[in-house]
Order: C-alpha cells, then sequence, then structure tokens
C-alpha cells in the first residue's frame, strides 16, 4: 500500500510541474466578428505631450471655439489658441455685465482649453468672453458666442403613437402614454373645425389613465379635433396632441391626421409633396448694395437646359422665404438681375430666389441678406437649426448630427425653437409627427417655443417637422428634422453549440471535437444575453483622469444592470468614457469609447471564468488522494 502510495505521490508531483510554468491556464474564446460595437473603440493609452510652439508679443488668435453638451444647468465650452495661452472665460445673463473669470489651468500654459459651466438657470440665454494671454503677455479677446441651456421641462410629456379611427358610427382613439414619474393621466379636448390649442378650449371627452377612448357622440359629415394633454398631480398639463378625423358613416371616414390643405373648415395643411421634376436653382448670386442710389442689385447664373424656367424672387425683413409661398413677391420673369428699390437705411432684408419650370414646380431656393450699407453673410444652414432636441428625463441636449438626433425607444423627447422675433400672423406653433401636431408652449425667459413627447417603440428613422401656422391655418415657416429611435445596448456571451439546444447532427458534433481539442471556435458558438452584469461607466476629465460619471444628475443610475433580455443603455454627455462590466463567473471587461452621438449601446461580451486541463487534472488528483487517505484511516481502524 506504501509503495502504491508513494507512485501516485510522483505522479503528482510530474503532473504539476508544468502549473508552475501555467498562467493559470485559461481558455478564453475568441471574439466574435460580428460584435456591435457602434462608437470608436481603443486601447486606454497614457496621455501624450506636445511641443512648444515659438511665442512673440502678437496676440494669440483663438478658433475652433465650440460650445456643446448643453443641459439644463450647465455646458462645455472648448477652443484653440495659436501658441501656449492662459485663459480665462465670462459668463452671464447680460452681455454687458459678465461673471468671472473663469480658468481651466491656472498655472499651466496650453494651446487646447475646455471649461465646464456649472449651475446656470434652465431655459436661459447665456452670453460669453474669452480671453487668452500667452507667455509674452500679449492678450486677445473674442466675444459674440452664446448659447440656451435647456428649457425645463415641468409638465409630462405628450402621449405617442396618437392614432385616430372610426368604429361604425364611433370614433376609436387610442394612444401611448408617457413612462415620465410625474405623469397622472390624460385629459381629451374635443372641437368641431378647429382644434383646441389649450386645455380649456373645446369639449372635455375623457380624462383619466387608460390608453383608449370611444367616443359616440359624433354626427355623419363632420370633422372632429381631438387634442390630447397629459397631466401631473400638480396639474401641469403638456402642451398636447392634436389629431383629427372627417366622419363619414357609409365609406368608414377618413383619418386626416393634421388636416388637408386647403380644408376650409379650418384644417392644417398636409406635408408637402415632393416631385422628382424639380429645376435646378440659381447659381454665382452677387448682391451688390448701391447707397448713394438706394437700392440693392441682386445677379445671378440661370441654371441650363431648362423648359420655360421662371424666375421669382420672394422678400422679407425678419426671415429668409423657405418656400415660394412666403414673404412678398418682388420678382418674376427670366432675366438674370434684379434692382430693388423699396429699401431704407439700417434695415437688413432677407431674399430667398426660386426657379419655376413650365409644369409649376420650384427649385429648394437659394437665400441672401442684404442692407443697403452692405451685403450680410448669414449661415442659412445655422439660421434654420435653431430646433433643439433634448432628453427631457435627463436634461441632455442631443447633438443633432446634419439633421439627425438619436434616442432610445419610448423615451421622453423635446423639441424646442429658439426665435427672437415672430411674424404677427402666426397662431400657433406645432411640431408634425406621424400625422400628428404636436403643439408648442411658448417660454418667455428662454424666448423660444418648446414640447415634448414619447419617442416611438419601434426602431427606425421618424421625420419630425416644426410649423408655424397662421390664423388661415397655413402653414407659413417650416422646419424639418429626423430623429433615429435605435436598440439597447447587450450583454452577452459565446456560448459553444450542444446536443440538447441545436440537436444532433454533424455540425454539431465536428464542434464537440473542436472544443475538447481547442480547435477554432468560429460557427460553433451561439451569442446568450447575461441577465444581471453590472455595468459601471467612468468619465475622463480634463486632467485626463477616469472619474465616476455622476448619473444621479442626469435621472440615471451607475452602475446599472443589464435586464433580462441583456439591454442597458445611457443617455450621455459626449467624450471618452470607459466601461467596466461585472459579473459573478465571469472575467471583467473593461471597454473605452469615444461617444458622439450621446448613446452608450455598444453589445459587449464576457467571457466566463475557465481554468486550464492541468488544473482539472490537479483537483482530480487531489480528490483521489484524499479518497485514499480516507480508506487508509479506515483500514487501520479495522486493524485496532
Amino acid at each position: 500500500m506504501q509503495n502504491n502510495n508513494k507512485k501516485l505521490y510522483k505522479i503528482f508531483f510530474i503532473l504539476s510541474i508544468p502549473l508552475l510554468f501555467c498562467d493559470f491556464c485559461q481558455f478564453v474564446m475568441a471574439a466574435d466578428d460580428s460584435v456591435d460595437v457602434n462608437q470608436s473603440v481603443y486601447f486606454e493609452e497614457a496621455p501624450g505631450g506636445g511641443a512648444m510652439l515659438p511665442v512673440d508679443a502678437t496676440p494669440p488668435e483663438i478658433f475652433d471655439v465650440k460650445i456643446y453638451d448643453i443641459t439644463s444647468a450647465g455646458a462645455k465650452i472648448s477652443w484653440q489658441t495659436d501658441e501656449v495661452c492662459l485663459v480665462e472665460v465670462y459668463y452671464g445673463e447680460d452681455a454687458s455685465v459678465l461673471s468671472g473669470p473663469l480658468t481651466d489651468h491656472p498655472e499651466s500654459y496650453l494651446n487646447f482649453h475646455n471649461f465646464r459651466l456649472t449651475g446656470l438657470e434652465p431655459g436661459t440665454k447665456y452670453y460669453l468672453k474669452l480671453k487668452s494671454k500667452n507667455q509674452k503677455g500679449a492678450e486677445k479677446t473674442l466675444t459674440g458666442y452664446s448659447f440656451t441651456t435647456v428649457p425645463e421641462f415641468i409638465a409630462p410629456a405628450n402621449i405617442g403613437d396618437l392614432r385616430i379611427e372610426q368604429v361604425g358610427e364611433s370614433i376609436s382613439i387610442s394612444w401611448q402614454n408617457p413612462q415620465s414619474k410625474d405623469f397622472s393621466g390624460v385629459q381629451i379636448n374635443k372641437k368641431i373645425n378647429s382644434p383646441a390649442i389649450n386645455p380649456a378650449e373645446g369639449e372635455i371627452v375623457f380624462s383619466g389613465l387608460a390608453e383608449n377612448f370611444t367616443d359616440r357622440d359624433i354626427e355623419d359629415k363632420t370633422k372632429y379635433y381631438y387634442t390630447v394633454f397629459s397631466y401631473d398631480q400638480n396639474g401641469n398639463f403638456s402642451s398636447g396632441v392634436i389629431g383629427s378625423f372627417f366622419v363619414d358613416f357609409k365609406t368608414g371616414g377618413t383619418d386626416v391626421g393634421g388636416g388637408n390643405e386647403g380644408d376650409k373648415d379650418g384644417g392644417m395643411p398636409d406635408t408637402p409633396e415632393n416631385p422628382e421634376n424639380v429645376p435646378g436653382d440659381v447659381e454665382d448670386i452677387e448682391i451688390v448694395p448701391d447707397s448713394g442710389n438706394e437700392k440693392i442689385i441682386i445677379k445671378w447664373k440661370n441654371p441650363e437646359s431648362e423648359d420655360a424656367l421662371q424666375i421669382e424672387i420672394r422678400r422679407d425683413s425678419n426671415f429668409p422665404p423657405p418656400t415660394p409661398y412666403e414673404g412678398e413677391l418682388i420678382y418674376s420673369g427670366s432675366g438674370d438681375s434684379f434692382e430693388d428699390f423699396f429699401v431704407e437705411e439700417n434695415q437688413i432684408y432677407y431674399y430667398s430666389i426660386f426657379t419655376k419650370n413650365s409644369e409649376g414646380v420650384y427649385s429648394s431656393g437659394k437665400m441672401i441678406a442684404s442692407s443697403l450699407e452692405g451685403e450680410v453673410k448669414i449661415d442659412f444652414d445655422e439660421e434654420w437649426k435653431r430646433i433643439g432636441v433634448f432628453d427631457t428625463e435627463s436634461g441632455i441636449s442631443l447633438l443633432l448630427s446634419g439633421d439627425i438626433v438619436k434616442t432610445f425607444p419610448a423615451r421622453s423627447v423635446g423639441v424646442s425653437y429658439e426665435i427672437d422675433i415672430l411674424p404677427e400672423e402666426v397662431k400657433m406653433v406645432a411640431a408634425e409627427m406621424d400625422g400628428s401636431l404636436y403643439l408648442l408652449d411658448y417660454e418667455e425667459e428662454s424666448k423660444s417655443y418648446k414640447t415634448s413627447f414619447v419617442a416611438p417603440q419601434e426602431i427606425g428613422i421618424f421625420s419630425v417637422a416644426v410649423v408655424f401656422v397662421n390664423f388661415q391655418d397655413k402653414i407659413i415657416y417650416r422646419k424639418e428634422i429626423k430623429i433615429e429611435v435605435v436598440g439597447f445596448g447587450r450583454i452577452y456571451e459565446n456560448q459553444w453549440k450542444n446536443f440538447s439546444e441545436d440537436g444532433f447532427n454533424s455540425d454539431v458534433l465536428g464542434c464537440y471535437f473542436r472544443k475538447i481539442f481547442r480547435g477554432n471556435a468560429y460557427g460553433c458558438t451561439r451569442k446568450v444575453v447575461i441577465e444581471g452584469a453590472e455595468i459601471e461607466i467612468f468619465r475622463e476629465n480634463s486632467l485626463i483622469e477616469w472619474e465616476l460619471w455622476n448619473a444621479d444628475l442626469f435621472g440615471q443610475q451607475n452602475p446599472s444592470f443589464s435586464s433580462t433580455d441583456g439591454n442597458f443603455g445611457f443617455i450621455i454627455e459626449n467624450g471618452n468614457y470607459k466601461i467596466v462590466v461585472k459579473k459573478d463567473g465571469f472575467a471583467d471587461r473593461i471597454l473605452i469609447v469615444d461617444i458622439v452621438d450621446n448613446l452608450i449601446k455598444n453589445d459587449i461580451e464576457i467571457v466566463r471564468q475557465k481554468y486550464g486541463f492541468y488544473a482539472i487534472m490537479t483537483v482530480i488528483i487531489l480528490l483521489i488522494l484524499f479518497a485514499i487517505k480516507l480508506k487508509k484511516r479506515s483500514s487501520k481502524k479495522k486493524d485496532i
């Protein structure tokens, strides 16, 4: 027996030698190339330093000024200088009375400068003054920059997915309630021929928490408007959502949504069609102010090979007319120049030049502006991008990339339109979406109109247009953006296929052999979502250090945990972040991401902790030796 024990110990010793050279022998499955990582991913590196630039006594140049990550209580400002500088920021609600200075690194001369303003008031316009001073003491000051913080959405979000249909001789209305915590119910106001634009107008036909209502008190050949308001416990109402329906007991009626253009009964116009045969715009526009003769001269080059082309010029003193039906028509013809004599000093005039073909189809138009004192250089793309889009639950301004913003399904989205001067003929401002009109409330403090609604639950791109409607129920101004609803991120693992889950077949059998002999896992794994994984977010600060992201400021939790579907997601300010994923029985996963669309929505794979062949054999041998030792003790007791 003793000889046998010595042999077993020798075998155990020989098998244990490789463990000294095995770094715990973990088997790690290779990541699948199909992992969906939507942001840029890279390895964490130590920050590098740049060379000092030569300086002189001339003032430094300031460029690439950016104002971003705007919330209801703060904003970020960054800019660059052509030489290393100390910098200061001054800010305030009055351009002539500014607070400050703020400094980013008081004793550090840098080329890149960034600040985080905090403690600001919601829905408030702030003015900025930026100052840079180089090592020779030369200073440069920059003014003229401003921004408006996210408006405060006190009332709950509007309902979503409003649908109206006729069922027999009644009207069925359904909708999706918002998920905001302060939501208490909805109120439906009904009117004939025109919509209720506040909760006191029209007849209140429903109030409660349901998501559907049937109106049986209707008459044939009548157009009904329904405005749905959501409200909270304090009696605050949302701006309201308008839908309408024309009742016809014989044909089943017509859901006209926001209304039809040309309705004599007060309907709202539909989205204009976009025909394919749109003519080209004029080119090489030149505007020449002539103050001596009190006129503004406009010259252009007509597009070539256009049949029976006609040029029309529209003018306005407040806005560039966005369509050929707005503003004052001051020229119609086939020429290539026009002289505007009806102008005054110290007044800016906005001109839109449209071309029209023989079928009456207009081009998109070219916009210019001028006064008698000189041409006014205006970026008209920016002029019409005064729409702000916000995640109302977090108070974060969503980045408008082109004309698209992104959000998660069923999130509460706010829209505002900042405007200083509004034409007197405007009756209401609304947002068109999916056949419904979302009314916008005017906020005096921020000089902007605002509304909020629940994003659709379906993944996809949805159009939202801000429209200005006059007292003849015609749209006089319109600006369209798109909201892309995207899926959440997922925490998952790649599991080997097996007979119980995938059936008994040659492919699964081959995968078994590959697993035993550590072959390629390609084609032999499936993605399985992980519930309850902890996701912790760290943000890179101005000192290029990782700090825990304070989710409480934005109505979220950090860390959070993956759902039963493995889903997780954060609405977040743009910047560099570190994602740490933890789960019992799995190795920690660390991912560094550069967020550019306000969403953390990565699909992240985590790997189980698996011990290698030698570790398993060691455990088996120890169990055998332990059993032999017990048997030996048992034999000695019997001998006694």
